[in-house]
């Protein structure tokens, strides 16, 4: 009997999930392209309105704006960018550990409240890349271990019969 799941394939979900979701953003941005009408260019109203474009005046940007828009293309747009990363990165984590290895699941799942409980007490963090559960984990209520139910008949010739 192996401890693993047969099906679903996390890798086979992971992959899937990756995908669509890729092919979302790439629909939403298109559809926000399609729906946008408005000009960006001379040569864009010149097209649609058959009208001649004697001037055109581009953004009148100031210093203060210009830092604005440099701390903002180069500061917070990247650190946006790396939290959105971060935040995908762990949520597929979790995906996978919760199909392939359900206790270390729990285990990494418990990991940011020990963490921090042991910081408030001035404790070491516990280790969870051990694969050791911490002793303290179990006393804390609203977090209770994964418990997988086991049938009254453990003999796994017999599992099948229903008896």
């Amino acid at each position: 009997m192996t401890a693993r799941p047969t099906s679903p394939d996390a890798r086979v979900m992971v992959l899937a999930c990756l995908v669509i979701g890729a092919a979302g953003g790439a629909l939403a941005v298109l559809l926000a392209e399609l729906i946008d009408r408005s000009y960006r260019t001379a040569v864009q109203v010149t097209r649609s309105l058959g009208l001649a474009v004697i001037e055109s005046i581009d953004e009148i940007l100031t210093a203060p704006m210009r830092r604005k828009r440099m701390v903002r293309d180069y500061c917070i747009l990247p650190l946006c960018g790396a939290g959105m990363l971060l935040v995908v990165s762990a949520s597929g984590v979790a995906a996978y550990l919760s199909v392939q290895s359900p206790l270390m699941y729990e285990q990494w799942k418990h990991a940011p409240l020990q963490t921090l409980k042991s910081w408030l007490t001035g404790g070491a963090p516990p280790s969870v890349v051990e694969g050791v559960v911490p002793e303290d984990l179990s006393e804390a209520p609203d977090y209770p271990l994964l418990e997988i139910p086991l049938s009254a008949n453990t003999d796994p010739d017999e599992a099948g019969t229903g008896d």
